[in-house]
């Protein structure tokens, strides 16, 4: 039931996901930073796609968590560093090659000093996605 769910309500983060994955097979051996990764659910699909290594912020420990038990149980933790920090409060001293933010912006009500950030320790690309006004996650969010 849960996957049913998933596939009518979440539909769109698979797309997110597949879209990512076509951006990320175009930079072989591409650095990566995912900001707001959550549980981690794009890292393994990420290296896969031909990434060298992937830094992960994420601002809930709760999902620091359960991304870091997942990065450690696929024996990923060679090409994965995880950071407990929100993006803005967070010193950044390297730039990556592609930097993503899927589904960051659904919870940011301002989002130009993120984008300007992102700008500045990007070196190739970005990948976003920003909410659909009037859409039902919308409301939530």
């Amino acid at each position: 039931m849960a996957r049913y769910l998933d596939q009518v309500f979440r539909w769109d983060m698979v797309e997110r996901l597949e879209r990512t994955i076509g951006v990320i097979k175009k930079y072989p051996g591409a650095t990566v930073m995912d900001i707001g990764a959550g549980f981690g659910r794009f890292i393994e699909p990420i290296l896969k796609a031909g990434a060298s290594r992937i830094v992960a912020i994420e601002p809930a420990p709760k999902m620091v968590d359960v991304m870091q038990q997942l990065v450690s149980s696929r024996g990923l933790s060679n090409n994965v560093e995880i950071i407990q920090s929100t993006f803005l409060e967070l010193e950044i001293d390297e730039s990556f090659d592609i930097v993503i933010a899927i589904g960051l912006y659904d919870y940011i009500k301002n989002p130009l000093p993120y984008l300007v950030k992102t700008k500045n320790i990007t070196k190739k690309t970005m990948i976003a996605s920003f909410p659909i006004a009037n859409t039902w996650r919308s409301y939530v969010r």
